[in-house]
């Protein structure tokens, strides 16, 4: 399960940055080669985020949660570069939710699971 984990992001990271790369060459077919990497990673970040949650299963809340909002905060951010790219509607509002969610959900427990280990 790792493996495949690792390979899809591994794909799909090298098909983004590659139509990327073919966007700013002019190359046909750049579009494509972005939203197929696009789809990869968002199939790559709930992969990985149910096996750092397996792994932490045994920690505390705030750490299990710091990890749901961050997975979360990706997913959207994702979903609102994909739905800008493509044109569709909802992109401004899912890159909102994720800002917030971010300011509100991530960065809290991150600070807090930072504090508490530098404590102890």
């Amino acid at each position: 399960m790792k493996k495949l984990t690792y390979l899809i992001g591994y794909i799909g990271s090298a098909t983004f940055i590659g139509g990327y790369l073919a966007q700013l060459l002019r190359w046909p077919g750049a579009d494509e080669l972005q939203i197929l990497g696009s789809l990869l990673l968002l199939v790559f970040v709930p992969l990985l985020a149910i096996d750092k949650y397996k792994v932490t299963i045994a920690r505390t809340i705030s750490e299990r949660l710091e990890i749901i909002s961050g997975i979360a905060v990706a997913l959207f951010f994702g979903l609102s570069g994909l739905l800008k790219f493509l044109h569709l509607p909802g992109g401004v509002s899912f890159f909102l939710l994720a800002l917030i969610l971010f300011t509100v959900g991530f960065l809290p427990f991150l600070f807090f699971t930072m504090y508490k280990k530098s404590v102890s």
